[in-house]
Parts: C-alpha cells; structure tokens; sequence
C-alpha cells in the first residue's frame, strides 16, 4: 500500500514523502480512520459514500469496525489539538 502522499521513484524499491505535513508512522487503519474524521468535519454528507468506499478496503486489512472507530476517535482528538 503507497499512501496519498508518497511516491514510488523509479526503481521501485525506494519512495518519497511529498507531505510532510501529516506524516505519522502508524497501522494503516490511521490513514483511513483521519480521512473519514476530516470528512466528520468538513462533508457530513460523504461519510456513507467514503465508509462504503473503503470498507473492503479496510476488512481485508483485517480492521475490525470497533477498531476503526476507535482510530477515528484518535484522528479527532490529534485534529482538535492541532496535530
């Protein structure tokens, strides 16, 4: 899985970051879980659209639903803190 905001270079083996911004090394349940927190914030009406999206997604990566709640938990309190 390559995230939003990294790049393959072209050999393949290396990548590199292009936002440095918001770059956290963690599970990748954080990177869906802070997608739909910032859509909580800004597009309430994409929620049901972006959840059903990525929920195959998420299953096959073995997230438990509770388990990708409780990282938006966390995507929302690092938001509101600032981070």
């Amino acid at each position: 899985m390559i995230p939003n905001n990294t790049e393959l270079v072209a050999d393949k083996n290396n990548f590199i970051i292009i936002d440095w911004m918001n770059t956290r090394v963690a599970p990748p349940v954080f990177d869906y879980a802070r997608t739909y927190a910032l859509f909580n914030e800004f597009v309430k009406e994409a929620l049901g659209f972006y959840k059903n999206a990525v929920w195959p997604d998420i299953h096959a990566l073995g997230i438990s639903e509770e388990d990708f709640f409780e990282a938006v938990k966390v995507c929302t309190l690092l938001r509101s803190n600032g981070f």
